[in-house]
C-alpha cells in the first residue's frame, strides 16, 4: 500500500502511469475443500513463483489476501499492462503444480484498472483497488481463466 500511494503521488504530481491487476485462483475454495489446505498452498507458492518471474524488477506483486494476488505496473500504458497481465494468465495456464503424486489444475482471472482512466483529483488506493476488482468479477462472470480490462 506504501508503494502504492507514491505511485498515486506521482501520478497527480506528474501524470506517471501505471495499472494495478488483481488476479484470483478460480474455485480456489473447491480446490481446499476438496484436496486439503496443504495442496492449495502447493498452488499458492507455484502462482507466486510464477509471479516473481514474470514481472519486471521495478513493479510490485503482493499477495492481497486468501487467495489474491495485486500487481502494479510502473511506467506502462493501458495496452501494455493489459497484454503484460494477460501474458500472466496464460504463463499460468502452464502450470502443473503436484501434490502427493496429484496434478492440481487450476485457473486464474484478472481485472486491470489503469491511473489514466481516472480523475487524479479523486484517485485513491482504494478506488482503483475497487475499479480493478469489479473487472476481476466480470472475468469471473465472463467465464473465468481471463482478464477484464474494461
Amino acid at each position: 500500500m506504501e508503494r502504492l500511494n507514491e505511485l498515486l503521488q506521482e501520478y497527480q504530481r506528474h501524470g506517471d502511469d501505471f495499472a494495478l491487476a488483481v488476479l484470483d485462483l478460480d474455485h480456489f475454495k473447491t480446490l481446499n475443500d476438496t484436496r486439503g489446505h496443504l495442496a492449495g498452498d502447493q498452488v499458492l507458492r507455484e502462482f507466486a513463483d510464477l509471479l516473481r518471474q514474470e514481472h519486471r524488477s521495478f513493479d510490485v506483486v503482493a499477495r492481497f489476501g486468501g487467495e489474491e494476488f495485486i500487481v502494479i505496473l510502473t511506467h506502462t500504458d493501458r495496452t501494455a499492462a493489459t497484454q503484460a497481465v494477460e501474458r500472466i494468465v496464460k504463463a499460468s495456464r502452464k502450470l502443473t503444480p503436484v501434490f502427493e503424486g496429484e496434478t492440481l489444475p487450476f485457473t486464474v482471472s484478472a481485472g486491470l484498472a489503469w491511473s489514466g482512466e481516472c480523475d487524479p483529483e479523486t484517485l485513491t488506493p482504494e478506488s482503483l483497488i475497487d475499479r480493478a476488482d469489479e473487472r476481476l468479477y466480470q472475468a469471473k462472470a465472463a467465464g473465468r481463466d481471463q482478464v477484464s480490462a474494461g
